[in-house]
């Protein structure tokens, strides 16, 4: 998609459909907000996956490092 830019074929985007649009913007934020939890929750050993799915079980397998919820102090 960044080539469309350079090679200024962007007016390629106006022949997809809104639905179709809507659709991959969404799915690129939910995937860049799951990838800023890391940071967010300061947690040191994350996923390196981009999927949903593994990106969450980290979230859960590693929630003692979460800033925060940190029991033993």
């Amino acid at each position: 998609m960044a080539s469309l830019g350079l090679l200024r074929l962007g007016f390629i985007i106006d022949f997809l459909s809104k639905a179709t649009l809507i659709g991959f913007m969404g799915g690129s934020a939910v995937i860049v907000s799951l990838q800023q939890l890391k940071g967010l929750l300061g947690i040191v050993h994350f996923t390196s996956k981009m999927g949903i799915i593994p990106v969450l079980s980290s979230v859960f397998e590693h929630r003692e490092e979460v800033r925060g919820f940190n029991y033993e102090e």
